[in-house]
């Protein structure tokens, strides 16, 4: 990851970049990990569930403007991006609450990234199985054909 700084030398009176290499140190990636809570244990299709996101803060210094954004391939079908309340002080935990409803069963995985003004891009991933919903799994109901009209009327 590299960060950029303008600047204007005004002897020649042109713009130059320079680069900053920024290292993120093993300990400091463990750090920075997003812990997901899951309340529910059989999730299904088309029924919603929630989803806690989790993240604690490693640094000596207050998180400001703590923002999760979480992406689920076949559950969600855009990023959703949610606003943590409070700045996060040293020490403690940040959370926010999703609800999501999944339309495609299997195994699936949730990603979020949290994104603060002094961490930047703290991610986790989890994977789940999604089962199908209950009326496909319900063998009690058999299949009904629907009939539109009577031979005799014309």
């Amino acid at each position: 990851m590299f960060t950029r700084y303008k600047s204007k030398v005004s002897s020649i009176n042109r713009r130059h970049l320079s680069s900053k290499l920024v290292l993120n140190l093993k300990r400091d990636r463990q750090a920075q990990k997003v812990t997901f809570k899951i309340p529910q244990q059989t999730i299904r299709v088309d029924e919603d569930f929630d989803i806690t996101v989790t993240i604690q803060n490693p640094l000596p210094v207050p998180l400001n403007k703590g923002s999760f954004a979480l992406d689920a391939p076949g559950i969600i079908k855009k990023i959703v991006t949610n606003r943590v309340k409070d700045c996060i002080k040293p020490g403690e935990t940040g959370s926010v609450d999703f609800t999501l409803q999944p339309h495609k069963a299997g195994k699936r995985t949730i990603t979020a990234k949290f994104y603060s003004t002094e961490i930047y891009c703290a991610d986790g991933i989890v994977q789940m199985n999604l089962e199908g919903s209950r009326f496909a799994q319900n063998q009690q109901y058999p299949y009904v054909q629907c009939i539109i009209g009577r031979e005799n009327e014309i």
